[in-house]
């Protein structure tokens, strides 16, 4: 998904990060789901990553999945809590 299709989609939340960035989070749909375990592949471990990359935008800026691995870590773990309550119901394989 393109930063052009993210602005078209409904408004969500935002979330205050440690380091003063904001992220703002879309509402997400299956097929955001879907694409991030697309992307992640086999690797389970890589899952939140991508659906963080899939629903989020960091100070208005689309990232991507291997962003998140270079970003502070107080700003991951709150990024992973917006998102952990989702993965709950995603089987794993």
């Amino acid at each position: 998904m393109d930063k052009t299709e993210k602005d078209l989609l409904p408004a969500g939340r935002e979330v205050p990060l440690p380091s003063g960035k904001t992220a703002h989070f879309i509402n997400g749909k299956g097929q955001h789901l879907m694409n991030a375990m697309k992307i992640a592949g086999d690797n389970q471990n890589l899952l939140p990553f991508a659906l963080i990359a899939e629903l989020a935008t960091i100070d208005g800026q689309a990232i991507v999945a291997e962003e998140i691995s270079e970003m502070d870590l107080p700003d991951v773990v709150q990024l992973m809590k917006e998102v952990s309550p989702l993965l709950g119901a995603v089987p794993s394989k």
